[in-house]
């Protein structure tokens, strides 16, 4: 996966990294997600529970500019009304 996520940081990779049958672009490390082995999810937890919990840990500096965007938009709407 990491190879796939062209997150690998070391060793060496042969040969081509296809998806599909078709060469991988650059741009694909930041469509692909996964949950990497060494995180710890409760027993209970679904897999979707897991990647939603990654995803929502790795964006989450963009998810606090948003709410700060969507703040301010009420504000200025407020002040306007």
């Amino acid at each position: 996966m990491d190879v796939l996520a062209l997150r690998k940081t070391g060793g060496k990779i042969t040969g081509e990294v296809l998806v599909n049958g078709r060469k991988t672009g650059k741009n694909l490390s930041r469509i692909i997600g996964y949950v990497e082995q060494q995180d710890i999810h409760a027993p209970t937890q679904s897999i979707y529970e897991a990647i939603e919990l990654s995803a929502l840990v790795r964006c989450l500096q963009s998810f606090i500019y948003l709410l700060c965007e969507l703040m301010y938009l009420f504000i200025v709407f407020c002040l306007w009304n």
